[in-house]
């Protein structure tokens, strides 16, 4: 694919390998699905999608108004609303008031919130495992760059 961010019409080479990796990534994430159930994943807390990503967001990036998590999240206020109260319910989020503006309110992750993410982290790693066993170090290295590079192409501004 190219790397020039300005184009904003994908070729229809672009498009068809979109689709491959889509395809991959629809298998991995199925995979990393049963894998993640033989292991007792559903028995843990049970997040929706959405819940993971708000609670990741304010576990890795710290406390954060609403507003700015609903932009992290790419969703409405409301939407965000409803899922940190989803979160505060389940215990692992809290809202606190924003030293910077009395009116604000800030949303952060408790101490069982991260321990709920490590113990996620820890049962994608143990669900993953069996897959990189078959990678020397060198290709796991490549495979970590190029997810990361994923990520970063999604997330840049458009």
């Amino acid at each position: 694919m190219r790397n020039d961010r300005s184009a904003t019409a994908p070729t229809a080479s672009e498009r068809a390998a979109a689709a491959i990796v889509a395809d991959a990534l629809e298998r991995l994430l199925a995979a990393l699905s049963r894998r993640g159930h033989q292991l007792g994943a559903d028995r843990a807390l049970d997040l929706t999608t959405r819940q993971r990503f708000a609670l990741t967001a304010i576990a890795e990036e710290g406390p954060m108004r609403l507003r700015a998590l609903a932009a992290r999240l790419g969703t409405t206020d409301a939407t965000a609303s409803r899922t940190v109260d989803a979160l505060v319910r389940l215990g692992v989020a809290q809202r606190g008031p924003d030293p910077g503006d009395r009116r604000g309110v800030l949303v952060a992750a408790t101490k069982e919130g991260h321990r709920v993410l490590q113990k996620r982290r820890q049962l994608l790693a143990r669900a993953l495992a069996p897959g990189l066993d078959g990678l020397d170090d060198a290709d796991r290295e490549r495979l970590v760059d190029q997810l990361r590079s994923l990520v970063d192409g999604l997330e840049a501004p458009r």
